[in-house]
């Protein structure tokens, strides 16, 4: 069972809670304690059942006098790291510090970690290579399990076909070799493409340590690591594998560049002025509208492949995303009541009303009928 803080900043501050918090040297102090209680309680009546807790933002760090009960799991929580690198990195000293300190008074560590971006679920989040190296870390310094929490509204998401392998294998077997597991996925997955996506991998893992940038679990489409060249040239990479494949292997893919179509197509007049100022050759189709038509493909697939539709943002409008990206790119309030994935020519008011939902922010919003299609 669970007996864990709510997800906010407050800790218990009356007077007796800091006491103890001084006391034990960490927010959490009062909290483990209470826990402790709650565990030697139930012991009496269900001596199988254990208690889960989070050590989380301000409760991370252990406390120096109490030790958890053998019947309390403590899941730390690294939501302050840098996922791009691993937990060897020193932008990770403090958390990994944490879990080394956890691992000193109790062998019933587990981790709560993040795989995808919880802002935008489908942006890229290069924590290829961190993800197995990490398992591996956790699982020689005493960590007994793990939870992952990843595009939980959906489907879709930045090579999450990959991630999942790469983090079943070393949960299984924590002593392989991650790169060969990439490696291993990207041969049988994608066959001929697979130097393809190993170099989109790598533009994306490389413009991290080229630009020092600290990847949270949260940033946008116009994070520093995405930079016009480093955004052009991934896509690139995906867009020249495709173009050797056919059948399955095309559309798995093609599903798999919805997050670097996403970032071009939400910054499309930067990057077109991008690649006209610098004579590169641009690799998308030649409008936002046929580039969206593609992008819509692309989600339908992955829809109807894992039966979800793929999430775009972290407050997950499964039911309605390909909508709402459309209102992203062509204006806030135009809502398709066509077939999704159609590419349409323009569209008739219906009527304009306000959306009392977080959906439509209480902005006026057209309805509308789209009159006819070209795809």
């Amino acid at each position: 069972m669970s007996v864990s803080q709510a997800d906010n900043q407050f800790f218990c501050s009356d007077e007796h809670d800091l006491a103890i918090i001084k006391e034990e040297g960490t927010n959490g102090g009062a909290l483990f304690r209470a826990v402790n209680v709650i565990a030697d309680a139930l012991q009496l009546e269900f001596p199988t059942v254990s208690v889960d807790t989070l050590a989380y933002e301000w409760s991370t760090a252990p406390p120096k006098i109490t030790k958890p009960r053998p019947n309390v799991i403590i899941r730390a929580c690294s939501i302050e790291c840098n996922f791009a690198v691993p937990m060897t990195d020193p932008s990770n000293s403090v958390f990994r510090s944490e879990v080394e300190q956890w691992g000193r008074i109790t062998n019933r560590t587990y981790i709560w970690t993040y795989i995808s971006n919880l802002r935008e679920f489908d942006l890229p989040f290069p924590n290829y290579y961190s993800v197995g190296a990490n398992i591996k870390w956790y699982a020689a310094n005493g960590v007994r399990g793990m939870y992952a929490e990843g595009t939980g509204y959906g489907s879709g998401g930045d090579l999450s076909e990959m991630k999942d392998y790469v983090m079943s294998s070393m949960l299984w077997n924590a002593s392989l070799d991650p790169d060969l597991v990439i490696a291993q996925f990207l041969d049988d997955y994608y066959g001929k493409a697979a130097p393809f996506v190993r170099e989109y991998m790598d533009i994306l893992h490389g413009s991290i340590a080229d630009t020092s940038y600290f990847m949270s679990y949260s940033f946008d489409s116009t994070a520093e690591f995405l930079s016009p060249i480093t955004v052009v040239t991934a896509v690139k990479a995906l867009r020249d594998g495709q173009a050797l494949l056919s059948g399955e292997q095309a559309s798995r893919l093609g599903g798999n560049m919805m997050p670097i179509y996403w970032v071009v197509m939400r910054r499309w007049s930067q990057l077109r002025q991008f690649v006209k100022a610098e004579g590169i050759a641009w690799p998308l189709e030649p409008t936002l509208e046929q580039a969206f038509h593609s992008f819509s493909l692309m989600f339908n697939f992955t829809k109807t492949r894992f039966d979800r539709a793929p999430s775009m943002g972290a407050s997950g409008h499964d039911h309605d995303s390909l909508a709402w990206a459309r209102t992203q790119l062509f204006g806030p309030g135009i809502r398709c009541l066509g077939s999704p994935g159609t590419l349409c020519n323009r569209v008739i008011p219906l009527a304009v009303t306000t959306q009392d939902d977080h959906y439509y922010q209480n902005k006026p919003t057209v309805f509308g009928a789209w009159e006819s299609g070209v795809g």
